[in-house]
């Protein structure tokens, strides 16, 4: 009488594993391989499981004529039984992997589901109202607006996720969109091909331009502007406009004017004049900055800007002390009637002078700097009443430069 003990059983068992290991090495590598494809159809998954099917039913038989011969059974006691329902749940297992089988078979001749097939048809339908409704709100977009197209700043807007999408691995892509400079190469050109290329040769990766040029041509993103596009010399790209784009900006143009785009926020521009200096005569440098200052204002709220014009008549430093310290000794009566001074610079002069030579009026003078600065009216009306005669100086000073050109 022969006896097992469990780890002999064990012992036996693992040999028996390793033979039938090596006897379906074949089938399970095929198996195995079908399973690695991108796709598993069900022709694959149906194969793998015939194989672990076929080499558990032979691995259950060689173990129970093997190790559990009828006349074994009771000399075995506990580990007979144990092995028989170990094998009585591989049974189970394999009715359910061939119900599995079953299931598949039966589902790969139905063939496609009905429901499948409508969520399909749906969501085609989906895409194309979702691509109309795009192109309809970017026409819709550019004709309700009355603000010119740059279409210079809408070509790089459109070559920029071309380059974006066909090569994300650049950082800071190059972008250069110029108009062309002959017309029958199209209306305008994209040169940033071949400093993209001395880009990615930097990184290790040599592409020639013209590859270059044709990923960004298949990557451009459907636009309202470019009719087609051709590639020339190294990788130039060259781009034809829509005629019917041109025919619409032109009509725009015609309707409402040369009109500058929107601003996102009015904000508000300081621009500083000449600033003449009071009492003293005008001169062309003054008049040029003026008419430029002016230029400027006009451009600014052309755009939108809220514009503040400023030119500084008449400070409160020494000169307007000398000056109303002079008019109070020679106008005493000022305040009520008005001086007659016919030479705004003559009178500065005479005040200049006796500023440098009279240590008195000198004195004075600064005097009549403080009670400016302190704003008592009589000073103020005497600032004012220099100020007016300035201006009119001013006026004629720079109508006779304006003949004078």
């Amino acid at each position: 009488m022969v006896l097992f003990s469990n780890e002999s059983v064990l012992r036996l068992l693992m040999n028996q594993h390793k033979k039938t290991k090596a006897a379906d090495k074949t089938q399970t590598q095929v198996a195995l391989r079908r399973c690695n494809q991108p796709q598993i159809n069900n022709e694959a998954l149906k194969f793998v499981l015939l194989q672990f099917v076929s080499s558990a039913t032979r691995l259950s038989f060689q173990l129970t004529a093997e190790f559990f011969p009828p006349r074994r059974f009771k000399e075995m006691g506990d580990p007979v039984t144990e092995y028989t329902a170990r094998l009585q749940h591989q049974e189970l297992a394999i009715q359910s992997l061939s119900a599995e089988i079953e299931s598949l078979e039966k589902h790969q001749n139905l063939g496609p589901s009905q429901r499948l097939e409508e969520l399909q048809e749906e969501n085609a339908r989906l895409k194309y109202r979702l691509n109309v409704m795009k192109r309809s709100l970017q026409e819709e977009t550019t004709h309700c607006s009355k603000s010119m197209l740059n279409i210079i700043q809408r070509l790089q807007d459109v070559f920029s996720e071309a380059i974006r999408t066909s090569f994300p691995e650049l950082d800071n892509p190059p972008l250069a969109v110029t108009p062309n400079q002959q017309a029958k190469f199209g209306d305008y050109q994209c040169n940033s091909a071949m400093a993209m290329a001395q880009m990615l040769k930097a990184k290790g990766t040599r592409v020639n331009p013209r590859e270059i040029a044709e990923k960004i041509v298949q990557s451009l993103p459907d636009n309202e502007l470019i009719q087609r596009t051709e590639i020339a010399g190294p990788g130039f790209i060259n781009v034809h406009l829509k005629k019917m784009f041109v025919s619409k900006l032109l009509t725009n143009l015609l309707l409402n004017g040369v009109q500058p785009p929107p601003l996102a926020s009015r904000k508000k521009v300081i621009v500083d004049f000449s600033s003449p200096n009071i009492a003293k005569e005008m001169h062309v440098g003054h008049l040029r900055s003026t008419i430029i200052g002016d230029s400027m204002c006009r451009l600014f709220e052309f755009l939108g800007y809220d514009v503040l014009r400023l030119n500084h008549v008449g400070d409160w430093g020494t000169q307007f002390g000398m000056l109303i310290a002079h008019l109070q000794d020679k106008f005493p009566d000022y305040l009520t009637v008005s001086p007659p001074i016919s030479d705004l610079q003559a009178f500065y002069k005479e005040s200049k002078k006796r500023f440098d030579e009279d240590e008195d009026f000198k004195k004075l003078a600064y005097k009549c700097v403080v009670r400016l600065q302190s704003k008592e009216p009589d000073f103020i009306k005497a600032w004012n009443l220099i100020c007016d005669v300035s201006r009119k100086d001013d006026v004629k000073a720079a109508i006779k430069a304006t003949w004078a050109s």
